[in-house]
Formats: C-alpha cells, sequence, structure tokens
C-alpha cells in the first residue's frame, strides 16, 4: 500500500467526517492507539488530529487523560437546537433568488442513520452557503459536526425522518417557504429532546 502523503490531512478528514455522523456516542474515550490501528495510521498524525479538533471544540481534551466526545445534557442539546435554527435564520436574509430544490435523496444502498445524517447536513449546508457568509458558514460546518449523534439519534426516534427531509429540501427555495420549513423542523425536535437524548447512549445525560 502507497504512503499517504498527508497522513494528518486524511486522519482529520476520517474522524470529523465519523463525528458528523454520529458514529461515537456523548462521552466516548477517543484512544489514540485503538483509532490509530483501526485507520492504518501511526499514532502521531491521530494525536495531532484529534488535538485539532479539540482547537476547534468538538470533541474535549483532558490534560492528563486523553480526548472524549462531548457530553450532551438536556439543556445543551435544546441550545443546540437553538443555534441551528438561528444559524439558517441568518442566512435565509440574505437568501438569493429561487434555486433548483436542494434535496439530495439517499441512494438505494445508503439505508441506514449514517445517509440521513449526511442528506440533512448537506441541505442545511446548501442552504447556509446560499445566504453568502463565509464566517456563518463556517460556524455552521462546525456546529454540523456537533449534531452528528443527534441526528443519528434522531432517525432512531422520529417517524418519517426521510420524508420531512426531501419535503424540507424539494420546497420552493425561498425565504418565505423555507422559514416555516425550518421553525417546523426545529420545534419537532424540541419537543421530542428527551427522547432524542436517550436514544444517544453513553454518557448524554437525561
Amino acid at each position: 500500500m502507497p504512503r499517504r502523503r498527508d497522513p494528518f490531512g486524511a486522519a482529520l478528514k476520517t474522524l470529523r467526517e465519523r463525528l458528523a455522523d454520529g458514529d461515537y456516542p456523548p462521552g466516548a474515550a477517543l484512544v489514540i492507539g485503538d483509532l490509530a490501528a483501526e485507520l492504518g495510521f501511526s499514532t502521531t498524525p491521530v494525536r495531532e488530529a484529534l488535538a485539532w479538533l479539540a482547537g476547534e471544540r468538538l470533541i474535549e481534551e483532558r490534560r492528563g487523560v486523553g480526548f472524549n466526545c462531548w457530553r450532551i445534557d438536556p439543556a445543551e442539546l435544546l441550545s443546540l437546537y437553538d443555534l441551528h435554527e438561528a444559524y439558517l435564520r441568518l442566512a435565509l436574509q440574505t437568501l438569493g433568488p429561487p434555486r433548483e430544490p436542494i434535496a439530495t435523496p439517499a441512494g438505494p444502498d445508503e439505508a441506514g442513520p449514517a445517509p440521513l445524517t449526511r442528506q440533512a447536513g448537506l441541505i442545511f449546508r446548501r442552504i447556509v452557503a446560499a445566504g453568502g457568509s463565509t464566517p456563518l458558514f463556517q460556524a455552521h460546518a462546525s456546529l454540523t459536526v456537533r449534531l452528528g449523534r443527534v441526528r443519528q439519534a434522531e432517525s432512531r426516534i422520529l417517524s418519517g425522518l426521510p420524508a420531512e427531509l426531501d419535503a424540507l429540501g424539494a420546497c420552493a427555495w425561498t425565504p418565505a417557504d423555507l422559514t416555516g420549513q425550518v421553525q417546523a423542523y426545529h420545534t419537532r425536535r424540541r419537543q421530542e429532546a428527551m427522547s432524542i437524548l436517550g436514544a444517544m447512549g453513553a454518557d448524554s445525560h437525561v
């Protein structure tokens, strides 16, 4: 197997994608040696990638202990939903003219939680990108990673999720139409927050 030219970049990309897909439960220990063996890297780029993610506040670094996923309590979960809705509302204030539908349905071989988390992330990322603010886009991208495990839990708790995402992505892409969709999306999740939190597992606090 040829050597990777940028093992740090590859490790960072892989770990970021796994967090965004919700592969690690709240509070889970991210053990450098185990991840290096699993991903086929040496420990150095994995350690550097975890340190980078900790610097972005996407995971927690405990000095002398190691790296962990953040724990989530009910108040923080509601705050994550509030922040996500606020980002989208900001983007909608400067949204350009109507465009093509933004949904990207999962393919026939993409069943399960991860494709649904990616579909949600893609829809909202395109909305925020259309708002034209680079700082807002970057902040939203970071929040999307934090919401990975949350969205995976949603796929186990909320009924009709594929249809909900398809409807959101396929609606007329104007602020007037998207505002109501965005509000309904987040209201539903706030109402089910305790069930979603319970489905996240590990050290989420109910």
